[in-house]
């Protein structure tokens, strides 16, 4: 499986273009401008430049932003984010639904129980609200 986070690496293509510098990290990024060149990511790294812990599956040598490990702790707190808004919006949608179902059952003076479309709105509600709350719980254990 190709994993997605993973940045390019820069190495230089002939004698002419810069040598890797090590005090800079070591992802590959396009050069501004109408060329479709690369060079080398002007940030510092993040960690030094040994290959040994390479190969052991850890990336080395590379800045923040270029880091797999961190674009996947941003990414899942991007999605935790973006689920908690989701439950949220669920909750408005089903709130103003229920609002209008109650004010249509009553204008014709009723007291009866609410009728099953209304009690299942109802249901939804309470269910949104939970789920609301998990989420709103696991965002805010995430890591900043």
């Amino acid at each position: 499986m190709k994993d997605d986070h993973f940045p390019f690496i820069y190495k230089p293509h002939s004698r002419y273009e810069a040598s890797v510098d090590k005090t800079r990290c070591r992802a590959s990024v396009p050069v501004s401008g109408r060329s479709v060149s690369t060079c080398q990511c002007l940030r510092k790294p993040a960690g030094s430049h040994d290959r040994t812990k390479e190969r052991e599956g850890e990336m080395i040598g590379l800045c923040k932003q270029h880091d797999p490990a961190t674009k996947r702790r941003k990414d899942a707190k991007r999605k935790a984010r973006w689920d908690l808004e989701s439950a949220q919006r669920d909750i408005t949608n089903t709130r103003g639904f229920i609002g209008q179902a109650v004010t249509d059952y009553t204008a014709g003076g009723d007291a009866e129980p609410l009728p099953p479309p209304i009690q299942e709105a109802v249901d939804k509600y309470e269910k949104a609200k939970a789920r609301a709350e998990v989420l709103r719980k696991k965002y805010e254990a995430l890591p900043k």
